[in-house]
């Protein structure tokens, strides 16, 4: 289903009945006039009957992905790792997907996705900060020259623990540590604010505990025709950081919290201002997010229009730059910078 022209409402299934499901997806859902909610699904019955309660709509218990109900669209807030039978459910039915983060925890993996069902797109809310979008202008555009280099961090130290028996404890399930599960979005923002650049590794460091990474600094290449820029990447769960994205300018710099939806871009020029004047602050642009559900509502937006184009790139709408990327960073043998992943086109 490539192209979808409808004037009635699409029925919702919301297959997953955690966190993001009941914070993000079902409240977008809600509001979009377009999107009606169909069912709330978990393998944990319990769980899918009070969230089903709350939102006024039929719960299911999946016994196997092949017994749930029919519906136009559905959400796939489960764990990465066990994501691909209920890929292959809907793709048969080519019912459209929106999937949590991350799509897939394998480039080869993501690709097999996409070749099961051909609308599929992922949750990367970031996409749609107006930080995001703001930063990526300026880095398309020449309001401050070329880009000289660029840097982004994010520190999860202090980030609410992980419960015992959690999904987010076994790799296989999780698609990895800390880089696949958290900083996968901080991956998307690079893949964006890059976007038109290929990108090479040249170091990556990736240090592990009971199996998962839990932290992953990289230096990268990002290369477009005759021009090379430095990238440094750090995603950690063990050493304090500030989360930031710098950009360096030929005639500013450009910093902002990569995380926080209403961020503000602060833009220090390279020349010397009149006494008394300091950083400048670019605000939030009203027409993308400054909040995580407005992100989550936009993605929802883009998502439809994606179903009615007859030309939408699905690699592009599931992050297959991100899956690119996150591989090439677990992969790296640090022998040569042959891993590499290219920014993606622009979502």
């Amino acid at each position: 289903m490539s192209r979808v022209a409808r004037s009635e409402q699409y029925r919702v299934g919301v297959v997953g009945a955690g966190e993001m499901a009941e914070l993000a997806h079902i409240p977008a859902v809600s509001t979009l006039d377009e999107l009606t909610l169909a069912y709330v699904a978990d393998v944990d019955g319990d769980r899918a009957r009070t969230v089903g309660r709350a939102h006024g709509v039929d719960a299911v218990t999946v016994t196997d992905a092949a017994s749930l109900p029919q519906c136009d669209v559905a959400v796939l807030a489960t764990p990465v790792g066990v994501r691909g039978e209920y890929v292959e459910v809907f793709g048969t039915r080519e019912t459209p997907l929106l999937a949590e983060k991350p799509f897939a925890p394998s480039l080869d993996t993501h690709r097999r996705f996409l070749d099961r069902g051909p609308s599929m797109c992922c949750n990367y809310t970031r996409l749609f900060f107006s930080s995001t979008r703001q930063a990526s202008a300026l880095v398309a555009g020449d309001a401050f020259g070329e880009l000289q280099r660029a840097s982004f961090a994010e520190s999860f130290v202090g980030a609410q623990g992980v419960s015992p028996g959690s999904y987010r404890l076994d790799a296989d399930l999780s698609g990895g540590g800390v880089l696949a599960e958290s900083g996968c979005h901080l991956l998307s923002q690079v893949t964006r604010l890059l976007a038109g650049y290929d990108l090479s590794i040249t170091e990556a460091d990736v240090r592990t505990h009971e199996g998962l990474d839990v932290e992953v600094e990289a230096s990268l290449t990002a290369t477009a025709g005759d021009r090379s820029v430095p990238v440094d990447l750090l995603v950690t769960m063990v050493t304090p950081t500030d989360d930031r994205v710098r950009l360096e300018f030929e005639h500013a710099t450009v910093t902002f919290d990569p995380a926080a939806p209403d961020a503000t871009l602060r833009v220090t020029p390279e020349e010397p201002t009149p006494a008394g004047v300091g950083p400048l602050e670019l605000a939030p642009a009203d027409e993308w997010a400054t909040a995580f559900r407005q992100g989550v509502y936009l993605r929802w937006e883009a998502f439809l229009e994606s179903l009615r184009s007859s030309d939408t790139d699905w690699e592009r709408e599931s992050g297959l730059a991100v899956s690119r990327l996150l591989t090439a960073l677990y992969g790296f043998n640090g022998a040569d910078g042959t891993d590499g992943a290219d920014g993606g086109d622009e979502p």
